[in-house]
Parts: structure tokens; sequence; C-alpha cells
């Protein structure tokens, strides 16, 4: 390395050159490069947080369940989001709750789910809030399919799941540790959207 160093680069060791471009030959650029539009949608495009803002409002979605589960969520972001009076009164439900508070919530909601305190109430409480919600949104919009149905029917799951206060995960673990006798391959299968 020092021979070519010597030989290639006219550098003697460790020396520092505005001619020697590359960082492994040891010259580094006092200047910093900002990243082009292309590479910056790039770089946010590698991250999954829960909510991207880019030239949109990007939210997460389901990524396993069968198709009734997945298509539950974007039901739920468009009746709160898209009808003016639904996000109005969802903005009002969530005005004043403080940052700590909701990242502590997303920390035990994995472990306790609807039973997870939340500020003076749980989460079932709020969740049953929510849904009501985004199902008058959804009326609100007033958009049929061509059998005459609302799109509020995508929130079906999640009525069945404030209903019965068993969530999807709960299902799953009964049958883990029941009729599936601890095989987790069941798991993929039944989470699949086939």
């Amino acid at each position: 390395m020092v021979i070519e160093r010597s030989a290639y680069l006219g550098a003697s060791h460790y020396e520092r050159h505005s001619d020697r471009v590359s960082y492994a030959n040891g010259f580094k650029p006092k200047e910093k490069r900002a990243l082009t539009p292309f590479l910056q949608e790039l770089h946010v495009s590698t991250t999954f947080p829960e909510v991207r803002l880019k030239q949109f409002i990007e939210v997460r979605g389901a990524d396993a369940g069968g198709w009734d589960w997945i298509s539950a969520l974007p039901a739920l972001w468009k009746g709160l989001l898209y009808d003016e009076t639904t996000l109005n009164q969802a903005w009002d439900l969530v005005k004043d709750w403080q940052h700590a508070d909701v990242v502590e919530l997303m920390k035990n909601v994995p472990k306790t789910a609807l039973k997870t305190p939340f500020l003076d109430k749980n989460v079932h409480f709020y969740a049953e809030i929510i849904l009501n919600m985004a199902k008058q949104g959804l009326n609100n919009l007033d958009i049929y399919d061509d059998q005459g149905r609302c799109e509020a029917q995508y929130l079906l799951p999640l009525f069945d799941v404030v209903k019965s206060g068993e969530t999807q995960a709960d299902k799953w673990l009964k049958l883990y540790h029941g009729e599936w006798n601890q095989n987790i391959d069941h798991l993929f299968r039944e989470a699949s959207h086939e």
C-alpha cells in the first residue's frame, strides 16, 4: 500500500494532498455534499416509521393477515382523514395528548393490547370511539361499490375486535397454545394474505 501511494499517487505515507480523491487514499474533502432530491427520497424510503411525510402522508399498513384485515387499516385512515368533519373530531380527541404518553402507549400496546391503560381510560375505550368516527367519516364520503355497499364494510374486522375485546393476536395465541400444539408453522399460513 505504501509503495502504491508513492508510485501512483505521488504522495508519501498518510500525506494528504488535493490530488488524492479517494477516502481509501487518505484524502477527505472538506465540504459536505448535499444529497440530491432522488437520494433524499431514496433515503426516506428505507425507513419504516408509523407515518412518513412526503408529498403526501404515508401511513404504515398491515403486513400480515387476511385481506379483510389488510383492507381494514386503510379504510380506518380514510374514514378519519378524508372527511373534514371527522378529521376535526379526531383532532379534538387527540390534540391534548402528550408525545411522551403516545410513545409510552406504543411501547405497551404490543404487550397488553386493548387493556393497555392510556390517560384515564384504556385502549379499548379509545378504539371504539376512533372506529365509530372512521365509520361515520366513510358514511359521510358517500362512496359505494357496484353492490351498493359503503366502504365502512371494510371496518368489520375491527368492529369485531372492539365488540369481543379480543385481538387477532389474542386469537392466534390461543390457537398456538391449544389446537396448533405450539407449532408456529400454522401462524404463517393463518397470517398470509391468500
